[in-house]
């Protein structure tokens, strides 16, 4: 029976509208809980519980569990007359006609409970289990048209069952019952925590609100509520909106002791790390999010793969309590000469060696020279140089450079003084000690692709022009 399973029977609430009640209980649910809700009530192909439990990484009796915590919320703050008739609209013998009587004598029943797109009574029937014959209503709320009443809802006949009395039990049927036969459990939580609560400087972006209870930044509607997508979401607005940040502001909710064994990285790649000295989070908290490329294994094309899982290390730990503290928008990217400085210092000797010879010395040391130094060839030693130089850059180089680059710059085909750039971007004139103490404006024209420097006269670098390797032609500033 419908109304048998939710527990206790308790006062309705005064001064608080049915669908109020329904909202409140939806936000109070966890993540966890709503996810699973979404995935098995609301939907219009309820996601078995195999699936949901390899995508939140729990096993099925905790799904289970989920489940039945939720429409337990549920049935307590829907406790009232309106659901009450609306169960014994649900017991008739012709439930649509019934319920098409039902609900302009309960108009309540008609309205929209928020962030399902449902009516209320559609929601209660299918979060709680009322009758499994009603179908999803039309966008105005308004009940389906009369269809001719169903069989006994317990059980069908077999198909090929020859005639022996065997029964099938219908999927509403088996819903209903495993609602019913669980027991409920304690609530883990008052207050669903929003995605702010593990990542707050979603807050800093102006992508959330308050991050307590709601978030006008929410992945749902366009993931339709599947984990997946929502944690490849945020992978790419970290690595792609947030490559200078510090892997420790990015991921304030990672505690500090957890290992790569956590992390969920490959033991042959957690062996790699302890060789360079890395075996907990902690040693990777003043790495930016671009200079995670450095790791063994790991580079451009990899690098979203070890975002992803540290996103999902997150979740794994209890939200903080209370209101998140968003970061400040320049702790979410370190200071230009702090991050050549670290980059240099992820390449090894030689290659150091040789990108700050070729590129940031002054004047430039010629190929043959290192080549000889390191007996190498010629070809050898500019692959390193260009190698070096693309890894750097891109390291180097984040959303928010680029744009106060363009907003001094002129056009493409105009110039400017670069003491006057320097003067309106003072980063630029701050000396760098481990690229041959250059400024890093110098380091920047030597590295190519953001702009370049000719005469003591900047411009934008044309998309199309290719820095050559060869020696500077003479009058060139940087050579």
């Amino acid at each position: 029976m419908p109304n048998q399973h939710h527990g206790s029977q308790r006062p309705e609430p005064s001064g608080r509208s049915l669908t109020e009640r329904l909202a409140g209980a939806l936000a109070e649910l966890s993540d966890d809980e709503y996810y699973v809700l979404r995935g098995r009530a609301l939907a219009r192909r309820p996601t078995s519980y195999a699936n949901l439990a390899g995508e939140l990484g729990v096993d099925q009796n905790e799904v289970a569990d989920l489940e039945r915590r939720a429409t337990t919320c549920i049935a307590g703050a829907s406790h009232g007359p309106d659901r009450d008739a609306l169960a014994d609209a649900m017991n008739q013998q012709n439930s649509t006609v019934a319920l098409a009587t039902l609900l302009p004598q309960h108009p309540v029943l008609t309205e929209t409970v928020p962030r399902t797109n449902l009516p209320v009574w559609a929601f209660l029937v299918q979060t709680l289990g009322l009758d499994g014959a009603a179908k999803r209503p039309a966008p105005n709320g308004a009940a389906p048209k009369a269809v001719p009443p169903r069989a006994t809802p317990a059980s069908t006949p077999a198909k090929n069952g020859g005639g022996t009395g065997t029964t099938r039990t219908t999927a509403a049927t088996r819903t209903a019952t495993t609602r019913a036969t669980l027991p409920a459990l304690p609530r883990t939580s008052a207050v669903r925590p929003a995605w702010t609560a593990w990542f707050p400087w979603l807050i800093t972006l102006g992508l959330a609100g308050d991050g307590r209870k709601t978030s006008s930044w929410d992945f749902e509607p366009q993931a339709r509520g599947r984990l997946r997508h929502q944690v490849s979401a945020l992978t790419t607005i970290i690595t792609e909106q947030l490559p200078a940040a510090p892997v420790g502001v990015i991921f304030p909710a990672i505690a500090p002791s957890d290992t790569m064994t956590d992390l969920d990285v490959p033991g042959s790649h957690a062996d790699r790390f302890r060789d360079k000295g890395i075996s907990t989070f902690a040693d990777l908290t003043d790495r930016t999010i671009a200079e995670l490329r450095f790791l063994p294994h790991y580079g451009a094309k990899t690098l979203s793969a070890l975002v992803q899982r540290m996103v999902y290390r997150s979740l794994q730990h209890p939200a903080p309590a209370g209101s998140p503290q968003p970061p400040s928008a320049s702790r979410l990217e370190r200071p230009l000469d702090e991050r050549v400085d670290s980059t240099l210092g992820y390449l090894d000797e030689r290659a150091r060696t040789i990108l700050i010879a070729r590129r940031f010395a002054d004047p430039r040391v010629r190929l043959p020279e290192l080549a000889e130094r390191f007996e190498i060839s010629n070809m050898h030693a500019q692959q390193i140089d260009s190698r070096s130089a693309s890894l750097v850059r891109s390291t180097l180089m984040s959303p928010s450079l680029q744009a106060v680059i363009d907003e001094h710059l002129p056009a493409p085909d105009g110039t400017m003084q670069i003491d006057d750039l320097v003067a309106r971007v003072p980063g630029l004139g701050v000396t760098i000690p481990a690229a041959a103490n250059q400024p890093a404006w110098r380091v920047l024209d030597g590295l190519g692709g953001l702009f370049e420097v000719t005469d003591g006269e900047a411009r934008r670098a044309s998309s199309n022009r290719k820095r050559s390797a060869n020696p500077p032609v003479p009058g060139r500033r940087t050579a």
